[in-house]
């Protein structure tokens, strides 16, 4: 399986199988590791302008804070100093950081509830599903 890195402009391979869900009214993306091969995370979240669907192209503007939940059940939010920085050197309207922070509460309450989309083992369950009707 390969992904695309749009930072450094090049794919690589990932090695974990995954369920990516992009959401066209919420401010993340999040991403279920539903094959361990890396044994890194179960759960990966970017926190992101809303996705776009153009033909059969999903874009999405990275915002650089991200959360990964560890293989513990344990969740870290990453990237909060670059956020800062970015945020500063790019003038980040207040509104923009203000759907931010909301979207981080919005993550972190959803992860502690359990909820869609943050559901780890209903999703993982329907990667294996979507794997079974579409093999490769």
């Amino acid at each position: 399986m390969a992904d695309c890195d749009h930072r450094k402009g090049r794919w690589y391979e990932a090695p974990d199988g995954l369920l990516e869900i992009y959401l066209k009214r919420r401010w993340y993306n999040v991403w279920h590791i539903g094959e361990q091969n890396s044994n890194t995370n179960l759960v990966y979240i970017n926190i992101a302008l809303p996705a776009t669907l153009h033909g059969d192209v999903v874009q999405w503007t990275d915002l650089d804070l991200d959360y990964r939940v560890h293989l513990d059940g344990s969740v870290e939010k990453l990237d909060q100093p670059q956020f800062e920085q970015n945020a500063l050197h790019m003038s980040y309207p207040p509104d923009l950081i203000e759907q931010v922070e909301a979207a981080c509460r919005e993550v972190e309450a959803g992860l502690a509830a359990g909820t869609f989309p943050f559901d780890h083992a209903q999703q993982v369950a329907r990667y294996h599903r979507i794997k079974q009707q579409f093999p490769v």
